[in-house]
């Protein structure tokens, strides 16, 4: 099989018709469905005068108009302001982005680059395998600390997988692969924001696994809820790498559809509580690859049954005890602690490689794979990420320099002894009663 390569510049132009030639002559094309619910992927995000969001966006079925509202990954749903497409060499306003059009939408406070909504969300899969370390930064200048988290939380919006959020003890934290991306962004930082910056030790990023059903329930006008709000929501575990995903089997008589318009919107604010609490789970790290099946709602009104009369439920009752009874539900199912393992692929000359088998034998590593030729010895094992920065540091000292090495995710096996607990994450679950 043979592949097209291109070469150019787009600074200069060099290649561009070429590149763009073999676009329609190689790239499959597609017949856009017209009919039916909106959808569409956002794949860049641009800051406009105010500092507001610009979200570009792919549209695969369907059309979006202003005042429309979707729902995006993770529980988030927002309503478009306004929409715009490319006409005559400028971005313009129109009635709607429709099916096969690239166009661009505002008001979507909440997006991020990735995002995805409508059927086409369904079937979106991960491009990158998610980081494995994280590291807090800090501003050199304490005075712009505020601007660090600004700017941080701007490249999230454009890169997810950074995760910038904001530790126990105030300080900002992202997810990285490595040290190198680490430069790149406080590069990013100095020169696009003014901002130097300095990054603690990198620790690997574990996760948390359910490890068996866990129920719980919270109702309306009973002594234990301070709330006026019902939710009762079901954590399960759920086959590796499938993430977190919530369900329900509530029926819609049963949410307040006066406060949120449509059964979706409620789940998907009911989704993005849930998402914020299993944040941090028992140990502080994300909860992942688990089921929530939301199983009972219900709301008060003053003329309602006796078991929900009172005063009418609203927004923040849904917003205050979500957090409590889904914490609840974690702790009844419990976690297991899991660490990032990699498939690593090292290179190394031949009379080096029983020195290497060794060492990733004292590591644990599991070879699976060790061929040889031309004096080059390729050995493919299965290694943790915690062992990553020692092998890389001792590689070139084993290989006299003539080593090398790559890696990628392998998927994550629970911690063997005592689950590690996440930075900061003692201290706050101290006082917790």
């Amino acid at each position: 099989m043979l592949h097209p390569v291109y070469a150019g510049s787009a600074a200069t132009g060099a290649g561009v018709a070429e590149l763009m030639t073999g676009i329609v002559t190689y790239l499959p094309a597609i017949s856009p469905a017209t009919e039916g619910p909106p959808s569409g992927t956002v794949f860049k995000i641009e800051r406009g005068g105010a500092g507001e969001k610009i979200a570009y966006v792919r549209m695969f079925g369907g059309a979006v108009r202003p005042r429309d509202r979707i729902v995006l990954g993770e529980g988030r749903h927002a309503t478009i302001a306004a929409t715009e497409t490319f006409d005559g060499g400028a971005w313009v306003r129109t009635p709607a982005v429709t099916a096969g059009q690239v166009g661009r939408l505002h008001g979507l406070a909440a997006v991020r680059v990735g995002d995805t909504f409508g059927p086409h969300r369904r079937t979106t899969t991960a491009v990158f395998a998610p980081p494995t370390l994280e590291a807090s930064v800090e501003a050199v200048r304490p005075a712009q600390r505020p601007a660090l988290r600004a700017a941080l939380l701007q490249l999230a919006d454009s890169d997810p997988l950074i995760a910038a959020r904001v530790d126990d003890d105030g300080r900002p934290t992202v997810s990285l692969y490595g040290r190198v991306q680490q430069e790149v962004l406080a590069t990013t930082l100095a020169e696009e924001h003014g901002i130097d910056v300095a990054f603690s030790e990198a620790g690997v990023l574990h996760v948390e696994r359910p490890r068996r059903a866990g129920e719980a329930v919270l109702r309306l006008n009973t002594e234990e809820n301070p709330y006026q709000a019902t939710i009762g929501p079901r954590l399960e575990p759920a086959p590796p790498g499938s993430g977190l995903r919530l369900v329900s089997q509530v029926p819609a008589r049963d949410m307040p559809l006066y406060l949120y318009k449509s059964a979706e919107t409620f789940v998907a604010t009911i989704e993005r509580h849930v998402r914020q609490e299993l944040a941090h789970g028992r140990y502080g790290w994300t909860v992942t690859d688990c089921v929530v099946t939301l199983v009972e709602a219900a709301y008060s009104v003053a003329d309602g049954p006796p078991s929900r009369r009172g005063p009418t439920s609203t927004a923040s009752d849904y917003r205050n005890v979500t957090p409590l009874v889904a914490r609840e539900a974690l702790d009844r199912a419990g976690t297991r602690v899991c660490e990032p393992v990699l498939r690593i692929r090292l290179e190394v000359p031949l009379a080096d490689a029983p020195t290497l088998n060794r060492l990733l034998a004292r590591w644990g590593a599991g070879i699976t794979r060790q061929t040889s030729a031309g004096g080059l010895a390729r050995l493919e094992a299965r290694l943790v990420a915690a062992r990553l920065h020692a092998l890389q540091h001792q590689l070139p000292d084993l290989t006299g320099g003539e080593g090398t090495l790559e890696w990628d995710l392998d998927g994550y096996q629970p911690v063997v002894g005592e689950p590690p607990v996440r930075a900061g994450w003692r201290a706050r679950t101290a006082g917790r009663t």
